[in-house]
């Protein structure tokens, strides 16, 4: 049985149904909901720490209001000029702006973030980078800069469902193959994947998975993700085409 992984929007559409007459498994990935973290001790210790360092790496306008949030209920903005920031994509950088936060580096995906750096600071020995995040998935940024003799210290700043416990069995869903194909039918639909899974690199979240794409513009939104084109599977929502996917993800013995 082919098992399809939906938004919580499209699993509720008449898409659902169609998939699961035509014999597939309907998976749907939780809903979206942005809010402060069970415990922010984590995070205010680094806040109180700042001094100890180098760079605060923002990486996505979701960590930059968090971040902001709690850092502003004790301190001020000038207390943040000692320290380097690198953001991570327009949003953020415009996030910071409104809140007169200065941007050293600022860069469009995280899979720029070591070379970037790297013309920045040339040795990454000894250097202190903060990283607020829903500690879903470690960046590849992460292990490049430990690897170069950085320390990284990714502390949860947010969560990205109301039940965190759901997304981590979703996630051991997908390691563990449980889910042959996820299913984007629009470019927000992949936002919202993004958000929800707090990276803008898919390749690490869907390794294993085939992506199909409804339409041009869902398939240049995936690539704009880390998906290379030769990944991307059409999707046509008819049963015949849906029919034909299911065939191309898990081929039927003749």
């Amino acid at each position: 049985m082919t098992s399809f992984l939906l938004s919580p929007a499209d699993a509720r559409s008449g898409l659902s149904g169609m998939l699961e007459r035509l014999g597939a498994r309907v998976i749907r990935w939780p809903e979206l909901k942005l809010d402060a973290p069970e415990s922010c001790f984590a995070l205010d210790e680094a806040i109180e720490n700042l001094f100890g360092y180098d760079w605060l790496i923002l990486r996505n306008k979701i960590a930059a209001t968090y971040f902001l949030q709690r850092f502003g209920r004790n301190h001020q903005p000038e207390e943040l000029d000692d320290l380097k920031i690198l953001s991570i994509g327009d949003q953020t950088s415009q996030a910071l702006a409104q809140s007169h936060i200065h941007v050293d580096l600022l860069i469009d995906r995280s899979a720029y973030v070591f070379k970037a750096l790297e013309s920045y600071v040339g040795d990454f020995a000894g250097l202190n980078v903060l990283v607020p995040s829903a500690n879903i998935y470690r960046e590849a940024f992460e292990q490049q800069l430990e690897e170069a003799g950085a320390r990284v210290d990714n502390v949860i700043a947010y969560r990205t469902v109301s039940d965190p416990q759901r997304l981590a069995q979703l996630k051991a869903l997908v390691v563990g193959g449980g889910v042959d194909c996820i299913l984007f039918t629009s470019p927000q639909s992949i936002d919202e994947f993004t958000d929800l899974s707090d990276t803008d690199d898919l390749r690490q979240a869907l390794a294993g998975v085939a992506v199909a794409c409804r339409d041009p513009q869902t398939v240049a939104a995936a690539m704009d993700v880390g998906l290379a084109a030769d990944q991307l599977l059409s999707a046509d929502l008819t049963a015949t085409g849906l029919t034909n996917l299911m065939n191309t993800v898990f081929p039927q013995p003749s």
